[in-house]
C-alpha cells in the first residue's frame, strides 16, 4: 500500500513523555483508519537516557514505522532533516513528540495539501496565550518580528513545531537547508519563499504548553537564534537557497 502521510518527530531525552505519546498516536491513527497508509518516522539522537529504548519496543505496532539513531545530539533542525528525508509519503508532517498540538489537526493539514491549496501548511498559535510565562511570550514575539526583518514578511508564528509539506515541497526546503538548530523552522519559510511555494496558515487555537515540554529555550538561545537569523539573511541575499542540490532534487 502506498503512504499517503508521513510524520516525523524527533525525541531527545523524552524518556518521561514517548511512550504515552506513541500510545495516543496509534490510538489516534487506527481509529481514524489511517494506520495503515501512514508512516511514521521517529528520530532519536542519544540523549543518555532511555528514549531510544522504550521507542525500539514500538517498532512492531506501527505498520509503517521508521526508527533513526543519528548518534550525538546536534540540534532539532538536524533530526528533523534526516526524518523527512527518509520519509515516504506523499504529504510529510512533522510536530513535537510532546504532541502539544491536538492530533485532531493532522487531518487538517493533510486535506489543504491533498487539496492543492498549499505547499506548505504551517501551525499558527496565539502567542499571547500560549506560553505559561512572560519571558516565552516575550521571546516568541521577538523571534517572529526578527523573522519579518529577514525575510520581508510577517507570519504571526514561526515556530510552531507542526508543519506539513507536499513531497515536492519537501525536497525544495529540506535539501537546502542548513540551520541544525530551532532556527530551522524559519529557514524553511524562508527557504518555500525562495521558490515561491503556496503556504497555508492552520490556527491551532488549542495547542498546549506541555510541561516539561520539546521547548529549551532561555536568553541563551535567544541569542543563538539571532545569529542564526543573520546567517539565514546572508543565504538569502546570496541567492544560496534557490542554488539545486540534485543529491535529493
Amino acid at each position: 500500500m502506498d503512504i499517503k502521510v508521513s510524520i516525523v518527530i524527533g525525541a531527545l531525552r523524552e524518556e518521561r513523555g514517548i511512550e504515552s505519546s506513541l500510545k495516543v498516536l496509534h490510538k489516534y491513527l487506527d481509529a481514524n483508519k489511517m494506520i495503515n497508509d501512514t508512516e511514521l518516522v521517529l528520530v532519536t539522537a542519544d540523549g543518555g537516557d532511555k528514549t531510544i529504548k522504550i521507542v525500539e519496543k514500538y517498532s512492531g505496532k506501527f505498520p509503517n514505522f521508521q526508527h533513526l539513531k543519528p548518534g550525538k545530539p546536534v540540534g532539532k533542525g538536524r533530526d528533523i532533516n534526516i526524518g523527512v528525508k527518509s520519509a515516504k509519503g506523499k504529504v510529510i508532517l512533522y510536530m513535537d513528540a510532546d504532541l502539544a498540538t491536538p492530533l485532531h489537526h493532522i487531518k487538517d493539514a493533510v486535506q489543504l495539501i491533498n487539496n492543492q491549496t498549499a505547499d506548505l501548511v504551517i501551525g499558527i498559535r496565539n502567542i499571547r496565550k500560549m506560553h505559561n510565562s512572560k519571558v516565552r511570550f516575550l521571546i516568541s514575539l521577538m523571534g517572529n518580528l526578527a523573522f519579518s526583518l529577514v525575510s520581508g514578511r510577517y507570519v504571526p508564528d514561526t515556530q510552531c513545531g507542526f508543519k506539513a509539506f507536499s513531497y515536492k515541497a519537501s525536497k525544495i526546503c529540506f535539501s537546502r537547508q542548513t540551520m541544525n538548530d530551532w532556527s530551522f523552522d524559519m529557514e524553511l519559510l524562508i527557504i518555500a519563499f525562495s521558490h515561491n511555494l503556496s503556504i497555508a496558515q492552520l490556527p491551532i487555537t488549542d495547542w498546549r504548553d506541555v510541561p516539561g515540554g520539546t521547548f529549551s529555550g532561555g536568553i541563551k538561545n535567544s541569542v543563538k537564534f539571532g545569529i542564526d537569523l543573520l546567517k539565514i539573511f546572508h543565504n538569502r541575499l546570496t541567492g544560496k537557497y534557490k542554488k539545486d542540490y540534485h543529491e535529493f532534487c
